[in-house]
């Protein structure tokens, strides 16, 4: 579940108030805190492409050499791990794309962009993150044209190679689709170098269709390790609270099946939960006060292949 507003789940004042859901479970666990080292901001580790896809533009891809019409193609997109009809950011990408398709003598195929307004291009909106078209499009002459079709393709060869033109929905073409650069059991992780406070932390990643990431086992754990930079001290904002010292509920309102927080003696210092995403204690959980932000990166969770 997509929490739309974090303050209706977390208000820390002098007596610390949670908003649960009827999914939470108490799970026992020594809540505690350490003195944090400052923050290195880092990048997250290069990243590998499996199942076949290939590493293009710091993005996973792959062709899927059947002509299908838009639906089905999203459809079966979605049955790769949440896959997704591949998104255009910028000029690079665009390229990069042209080069990708180049050996395969393709004509056109889908990407993922669908425009509902005439020659709106704010209307023009990619399936996955929340945004249109307008920042970066590489629309042909006379495009976009949502009269003509809402559907969306990218031309491959030829004098309009890289051209993007609207067409009906019920064509049928080949297409690439884009996993998410971090998947994990059919969810996709999205870490951002941003420091923020809680609330608008989760609001953040509201407004990506995600929730602050929750985590429910030690395989997901050591995953979310993998991802960053071997760096002495880093921390990450997971979406975890916790109001007393044995339980912690999750913001996202799931299972509170699994905790991985660090054992010592000292009092905790608040009820916000982040964890050492870096080279020291990596991995382990600490308590922190929510009112607190610098020293923390956050990193989103979302099912793999949900809408915006």
């Amino acid at each position: 579940m997509i929490t739309t507003t974090a303050s209706n789940i977390i208000t820390e004042t002098t007596n610390f108030k949670v908003k649960t859901t009827t999914t939470s479970t108490r799970t026992p666990f020594k809540a505690t805190s350490t003195t944090l080292k400052p923050t290195t901001t880092a990048t997250p580790q290069n990243l590998t492409c499996t199942n076949d896809f290939t590493m293009v533009h710091g993005k996973c891809w792959r062709w899927f050499n059947e002509n299908s019409t838009r639906a089905d193609a999203d459809q079966k997109c979605k049955w790769h791990n949440g896959a997704t009809l591949v998104s255009i950011r910028n000029y690079e990408e665009n390229q990069a794309l042209a080069d990708f398709i180049k050996e395969k003598n393709i004509d056109s195929l889908w990407i993922g962009l669908y425009c509902t307004e005439w020659t709106n291009i704010d209307s023009c909106i990619w399936d996955i993150q929340a945004g249109s078209a307008a920042n970066y499009s590489s629309f042909g002459e006379g495009y976009p044209n949502a009269d003509i079709g809402k559907c969306v393709y990218y031309t491959g060869r030829g004098n309009n190679t890289g051209k993007w033109i609207n067409t009906l929905c019920n064509q049928n073409m080949t297409y690439v689709y884009s996993t998410c650069d971090f998947n994990y059991n059919s969810h996709c992780y999205s870490p951002f170098p941003y420091r923020k406070y809680v609330t608008d932390a989760q609001n953040f990643c509201v407004s990506r269709c995600s929730n602050l990431v929750s985590i429910h086992s030690a395989n997901e754990n050591r995953f979310i390790q993998s991802m960053y930079p071997d760096v002495p001290y880093m921390y990450t904002m997971i979406g975890a609270l916790a109001p007393s010292l044995d339980y912690i509920i999750w913001i996202d309102g799931s299972e509170s099946d699994y905790n991985n927080m660090r054992q010592t003696t000292e009092s905790p210092r608040g009820s916000c939960v982040a964890m050492a995403t870096g080279s020291v204690d990596t991995g382990y959980w600490f308590v922190f006060p929510c009112t607190e932000y610098w020293y923390y990166t956050l990193l989103c969770k979302r099912p793999a292949g949900i809408k915006c």
